[in-house]
């Protein structure tokens, strides 16, 4: 059996890692793993340079590697992204077209801004919303022309810090709506 571990988040240099308490359990943790994947190529040297500097283990050469008593652990970058290409030619589709068409209509805008999650601390929804919020305050010529379109799945609404965040959301929603809404359409959908 071989034991994936993928760390969705950038991982921090040994001088901001260093301030954890934890720091060499979390790396003994991982590496308990036949394979730790990271977001980036600078996130997977971080690893390597943290597991170096707090637990003396070296890397192979190629620095893809953690080398330990009777096996290896590799680390690679797995960056998550989209397949462009299929999304473009699925853009191009007379269907998807018309029906892209037919969403600028009903939302009244020219420019439609996605953003599908998860009701999540590190999506940053919250700071999305100002930024749109500041963009249109800026940019009055654009109030006319554009929408945002934030679809946000709840979880974990049993914690309390989760039910404050959505509660925050829906002030700059309803906040954002008050101040740029006109002629019945809101620049939030």
């Amino acid at each position: 059996m071989h034991v994936g571990f993928f760390w969705h988040l950038p991982f921090p240099p040994p001088s901001v890692f260093g301030v954890c308490p934890w720091r060499t359990e979390l790396l003994a943790g991982m590496l308990g793993a036949d394979l730790i994947g990271l977001q980036t190529d600078g996130d997977a040297q971080n690893f390597l340079d943290c597991v170096r500097h707090f637990l003396d283990l070296p890397s192979d050469e190629e620095r893809t590697r953690v080398r330990l008593p009777g096996r290896d652990v590799h680390v690679v970058a797995l960056p998550v992204g989209i397949e462009a290409a299929r999304l473009q030619e699925q853009a191009e589709d007379a269907a998807v077209r018309a029906h892209a068409s037919r969403l600028r209509t009903t939302l009244g805008a020219d420019v439609i801004l996605l953003g599908v999650d998860r009701l999540d601390y590190t999506k940053g929804i919250p700071d999305r919303l100002l930024a749109f919020e500041r963009f249109l305050e800026r940019h009055p010529e654009w109030r006319r022309r554009v929408s945002l379109v934030q679809i946000t799945v709840p979880s974990q609404f049993h914690v309390p810090e989760f039910r404050e965040m959505k509660r925050t959301i829906d002030e700059i929603v309803g906040r954002v709506t008050g101040r740029f809404s006109f002629d019945g359409r809101s620049p939030l959908a």
